[in-house]
């Protein structure tokens, strides 16, 4: 065996990563020139067989996360429909906090000074009216003289 053979056996050595494909050394520099009746994939020479009992098990363990993850999900979107429903009535709230405060602070007097006048008005009109029918009593009483 000379050293060109020995990139060919097919002893695997342990390795992580792909699949390497390896062959007989070519004179074209980092060329390589895979020659069917010479190639070998070293890293599949381990004869390693998958555990489809882990996959199984990593499965079920994936599906119950997606389970609980679509839970919690729907769990966040309730709570956000909750707080754009508890943000709307601390908006109204706010709406009418500042109405109340524009009624007591400005309209509230505004009526008041009205209804001041207005009474005003009307106890004068009842004090004129009383007088003028005190004036026609007066009037009625006396005899008229001819």
């Amino acid at each position: 065996m000379d050293a060109s053979d020995a990139s060919v056996s097919p002893q695997a050595t342990p390795r992580t990563g792909p699949p390497r494909i390896t062959g007989p050394k070519s004179d074209y520099g980092d060329l390589l020139v895979v020659d069917p009746q010479h190639y070998a994939i070293a890293d599949e020479l381990e004869q390693t067989e998958p555990d489809f009992a882990r996959v199984a098990e990593l499965s079920s363990e994936i599906r119950a996360a997606l389970d609980r993850f679509e839970a919690l999900l729907a769990q966040l979107l309730e709570a956000f429909a909750r707080e754009a429903r508890v943000r709307a009535l601390g908006t109204a709230l706010e709406r009418a906090s500042r109405q109340l405060h524009t009624l007591e602070q400005r309209v509230a007097p505004e009526l008041e000074a009205q209804i001041a006048t207005t009474t005003r008005a009307l106890d004068e009109r009842d004090r004129e009216d009383q007088t003028r029918l005190r004036t026609l009593r007066q009037k009625s009483r006396k005899p008229t003289a001819r």
